[in-house]
């Protein structure tokens, strides 16, 4: 029941985010003890308010028993969610609502052992709306889009990002407070837009274009901030439009491929949101399989950069009620987005169920038998 690398041909759309710090490459010698590294953001919306993440490491070992507040308020060690009495695996980060607005200064201090391993201050931007695209309005994909939004105060600057059927991806950094989508960047279907107001530019330059191109695949293992060894603070203020794109004269349509006779896509039974301080967890619970023969279940998990990000699954035996496996994962504001494919082995009447907040499925699920 481990992520493996899936072919890029079936790669689709995450997290997100920002290794907060080294936007250039450091590393941490393998001959020396590598000191803490603290990677920590925090994020507001209006639905939910203000909650913070932050992971300690040393190296690529996730520190347990660190003291973390904000404001003085403590942060508690493990973020776990529920289904149907079943925990999820705690992910290793300490996790939790903060009191906090727009505008806003919050201080995150994290000792250890009786050291001050981080302390730094960051504000929260101002609140960000789009002003153009608007929901409703008639988009098409022979037609370049321009991305515009009000100026939020404290900003160093705005990521804008679109997300689209199939593997569409685009987004960009800039200080600025209008950008232009291309329509190469555009598909037919459903469409995403988001915009985000930045505390700090976290060492990018105004311009910089994120596209499909920069997804990576991972395994379970790894965590945010493996390999860099600067502590980083970043406050976001976001902002979500959902609306339709329509096929424009010129473009040709997707295309879709008929499924092999031994591969049945997977439907959601139900959809439910859990509010879990401040994130708003989107909980897919997918059909029973009702295929009589044993086999296998398919699907790839996106996490979007530039956000906190939290993701997993969980497969429930039909017979029983009981586990048979589960994963979950997080990523606190890295620059690129992150695949990971599973591979699960199935049968009659089990159950999986997603979970995601700025997390994708992007691929499946299949069931093959």
């Amino acid at each position: 029941m481990t992520p493996k690398a899936r072919p890029r041909l079936y790669w689709c759309i995450l997290f997100v985010i920002l290794t907060l710090s080294c936007l250039a490459g450091c590393t941490i010698s393998s001959n020396t003890t590598p000191s803490p590294v603290v990677l920590g953001g925090a994020q507001y919306d209006a639905a939910n308010g203000t909650f913070a993440m932050v992971g300690v490491y040393r190296g690529t070992t996730p520190i347990s028993d660190a003291a973390v507040t904000v404001n003085g308020a403590s942060l508690p060690y493990g973020l776990a969610w529920q289904y149907q009495g079943k925990t999820m695996d705690t992910l290793p980060v300490y996790f939790g609502q903060v009191v906090g607005t727009p505008g806003s200064v919050l201080t995150l201090n994290v000792t250890h052992g009786g050291n001050v391993l981080y302390n730094a201050q960051t504000t929260i931007p101002g609140v960000v709306a789009f002003a153009s695209p608007t929901a409703g309005q008639m988009l098409f994909t022979n037609q370049n889009i321009n991305g515009q939004w009000n100026a939020a105060a404290g900003a160093a600057g705005y990521y804008l990002d679109y997300t689209g059927s199939g593997d569409a991806y685009y987004g960009v950094f800039t200080t600025g407070t209008s950008w232009t989508i291309p329509s190469s960047s555009l598909t037919a279907g459903q469409a995403d837009f988001t915009i985000s107001a930045l505390s700090n530019s976290l060492g990018l330059s105004n311009g910089t274009v994120f596209t499909g191109a920069d997804d990576e695949t991972g395994s379970s293992t790894e965590e945010s901030g493996i390999g860099f060894d600067t502590s980083g603070w970043v406050a976001v203020t976001t902002n979500e439009l959902n609306t339709q794109i329509n096929q424009g004269a010129g473009r040709a349509g997707d295309v879709s491929s008929p499924l092999p006779r031994a591969q049945e896509g997977m439907s959601v039974a139900q959809v439910t949101y859990i509010n879990k301080d401040g994130i708003r967890l989107k909980q897919n619970q997918y059909n029973p399989i009702q295929a009589p023969a044993q086999g296998r279940i398919t699907f790839t998990l996106r996490f979007e950069r530039w956000a906190v990000a939290v993701g997993g699954w969980m497969l429930i035996d039909g017979a029983t009620g009981g586990e048979k496996g589960k994963w979950s994962h997080k990523r606190i504001m890295e620059r690129k987005r992150k695949k990971y494919s599973f591979d699960l082995a199935a049968q009659q009447g089990d159950v999986l169920v997603i979970f995601e907040h700025k997390v994708d499925t992007i691929w499946g699920p299949t069931f093959n038998y």
